[in-house]
């Protein structure tokens, strides 16, 4: 079946038609109002005389009344309604009561009208008062059978007070006035519950609850006093307590009615702060007065009279401890979000002084503050984003720019609280103390995250540049080896060529006219050849073998002074120690150096006999290896690779070289090496 479709002139055709009937079914929700308003009318125009009653107290019901049923009937609701109960119950009860609080009697007289239907409206106040606590807390509160059942036992009671007998009418009244108490007890706890447990749900519910609490305990506290003043025989105003039950429905309209009650919470806060310091001086100053009248009936004299005067000084000394104790107790006891407001930010300042990293920062400030303050949300915009939230603009947010040394650093906003308190000016200024600390953290983070990344930097540098340096000390190391092999291969290999070329020479002179000598040179050099492979097997076992940790350096002189002498005839006239053990590579470095100075003399001197001193004096090794030879010029460079080799080798060692010669004078060598070195 097809549907049927829409027309909007036929809605709006119909509009006007829709509006009275929800308006009707609106107005039909205050019914029980229009009920007892009914009924209190009827009772009192049959069992009253209005001409009996103050005109101040009528003022005064009339006023209560007005303030429940105007907002009823104009905004019609099952708030407003119990609202509009509220009102007509209370301000019947004090029409009735009030010809009876301007006497002394401390039970009503329940024989009267007027105490009847007095103590019927007190009775029916409370179960009003444990459905308004219910519609306004909208949790945990007694569910509708328990409020059902609590209503019938109050109507029970009061029709089993009337028909007891008159000798049991005092027990009786006392366990309605408990069972009445009872009601606004339990209605007072369930309010407190939530004010101490908000619910993110009900943002509104530990205003209203709030408001009630407080405009019920201001309203009852002078009815509450007066049995007390008559006790103490202090005359309390009647006109003081009809008026302050005025509290009560204004309060209770307020929170049910006004949207935003975000304004009243500071108001309602100096107030209850001021007001029980003022009741408790007042409490104090009365018992001390009532202590120094008796005691003035007693003795007599009018020293009491300078005793009252010096008995205010100790209450107004007490004036600030007092205050500042009522003012932590009201905050725990109204205001719980200040205390874990006080605490939170002790909390975050502790953290905040030990934490460094910029993300531990971030998750204070975003998440772990807003919730231990009970926030329902907070932001962070650090630079250069500055990006406003959505709910920047949300009613009750706070907001602050993180500014260190002149420079906006970044911006933050906190959100309201769930149960609706705005945050105070002291709680601001708290706020800006620790925003201001965060800023400074997050400056410090930020720097030693800086500082991180530049050591992150130049540990990079450092390691590109240790690379670099390794890889010029392998090239360096590669380079000098090759320089060191150079140096043994001319010094030990390259020399025993050499004798090996002078001894080939000998014996092809001789090989005609004397071939006994030639065999027997022939046969010299197949020895050196043989000494030569062997002196090449040496140098590159060194190479793959580590080297000996020490030697006697004498014994290598000697060895390779005796084969000079045999092979070439070049005799050495060695003045020794008897041994000299050195660690390598000492040994073999002037063994290398001696061969060198040695066959340079077999090439270059013309002699037969050379001369080779070691000395040790006070750790410094000296080696002379001196000649009678042809000499030759030190000023000019001599060409070869035997003198670069020697030098090489003594700066190696550290040591210090000093070569003199000159043409037809013979040659010198120094070399001193430092052994303690």
């Amino acid at each position: 079946m097809p549907e049927t479709p829409i027309h909007p002139q036929a809605d709006r055709a119909a509009l006007p038609d829709r509006i009275p009937h929800q308006r009707r079914t609106a107005y039909l929700a205050i019914w029980p109002l229009g009920l007892l308003i009914v009924a209190e009318l009827l009772a009192a125009l049959l069992l009253h005389d209005p001409a009996a009653l103050p005109p101040l107290a009528t003022l005064l019901s009339m006023a209560v009344l007005l303030a429940g049923i105007i907002p009823a009937f104009l905004q019609p609701s099952p708030a407003t309604n119990l609202l509009g109960c509220l009102s007509v119950v209370l301000a019947s009860a004090l029409w009735h009561s009030a010809s009876m609080l301007q006497g002394h009697a401390t039970l009503p007289d329940l024989v009267s009208p007027a105490a009847r239907l007095a103590l019927i409206n007190y009775a029916l106040l409370a179960p009003v008062i444990v459905q308004i606590a219910a519609k306004i807390s909208q949790q945990g509160m007694p569910s509708s059978s328990g409020q059902v059942t609590y209503s019938s036992l109050m109507a029970v009671m009061i029709l089993a007070l009337f028909a007891l007998p008159a000798e049991l009418h005092a027990g009786a009244l006392a366990a309605l006035v408990l069972t009445t108490d009872a009601g606004f007890l339990l209605a007072g706890y369930q309010l407190v519950r939530v004010i101490q447990h908000a619910h993110p749900a009900y943002p509104r519910a530990a205003q209203q609850a709030r408001l009630l609490l407080l405009s019920l305990i201001v309203a009852e506290t002078p009815l509450l006093l007066l049995p007390i003043g008559r006790l103490i025989q202090l005359d309390i105003p009647i006109q003081f307590v009809l008026g302050a039950q005025m509290i009560l429905p204004i309060g209770v309209a307020y929170a049910i009615i006004r949207p935003d009650v975000l304004g009243i919470d500071v108001v309602l806060r100096r107030m209850l702060d001021y007001a029980t310091v003022a009741v408790g001086l007042l409490i104090a100053y009365i018992g001390l007065n009532a202590l120094l009248m008796q005691v003035n009936r007693q003795s007599g004299g009018t020293w009491i009279y300078v005793m009252v005067i010096f008995s205010i000084i100790p209450v107004a000394a007490a004036l600030p401890s007092l205050h500042r104790r009522t003012q932590h107790i009201t905050d725990r006891l109204f205001y719980p979000e200040r205390i874990a407001f006080i605490a939170a930010i002790s909390k975050a300042r502790t953290t905040l002084s030990l934490v460094v990293q910029r993300d531990a920062i971030i998750q204070l400030l975003e998440h772990e503050l807003p919730h231990q303050l009970g926030a329902s949300w907070a932001s962070l915009a650090l630079r250069p984003s500055f990006v406003h939230p959505a709910n920047a603009s949300q009613p009750g947010a706070w907001s602050m720019l993180l500014i260190v040394s002149g420079q906006p650093l970044g911006c933050y906003w906190l959100g309201p609280r769930y149960s609706g308190l705005s945050y105070a000016a002291d709680e601001q200024e708290q706020l800006r103390g620790i925003i201001q600390q965060a800023a400074l953290a997050l400056a410090y983070a930020e720097t030693v995250d800086t500082l991180v990344q530049l050591n992150q930097e130049l540990e990079e540098r450092v390691s590109m540049r240790t690379e670099h340096v390794l890889a010029q000390q392998r090239e360096l190391a590669t380079f000098e080896e090759r320089q060191r092999l150079a140096r043994d291969l001319h010094d030990s290999v390259k020399q025993t060529l050499f004798s090996l070329g002078l001894g080939l020479r000998s014996a092809r002179a001789r090989i005609h006219s004397d071939p006994n000598t030639a065999i027997a040179l022939l046969q010299q050099q197949e020895q050196a050849a043989i000494q030569a492979q062997a002196e090449m097997g040496d140098l590159l076992a060194q190479l793959r073998t580590p080297m000996n940790e020490t030697a006697d350096l004498v014994a290598i002189l000697e060895e390779h002074t005796t084969m000079l002498a045999q092979q070439h005839g070049l005799y050495v006239q060695l003045e020794l120690p008897p041994a000299l053990v050195l660690p390598e590579p000492l040994p073999r470095e002037l063994a290398q150096i001696a061969r060198e100075a040695l066959h340079n003399v077999l090439r270059h001197s013309a002699v037969s006999e050379v001369q080779l001193n070691i000395t040790i004096d006070q750790g410094q090794l000296t080696m002379v290896i001196m000649d009678q030879g042809c000499g030759f010029d030190s000023a000019i460079a001599a060409p070869g690779h035997g003198l670069r080799g020697i030098r090489e080798r003594v700066e190696g060692l550290g040591g210090a070289l000093k070569m003199q010669s000159s043409p037809g004078k013979g040659t010198t060598v120094w070399v001193q090496i430092n052994l303690n070195r």
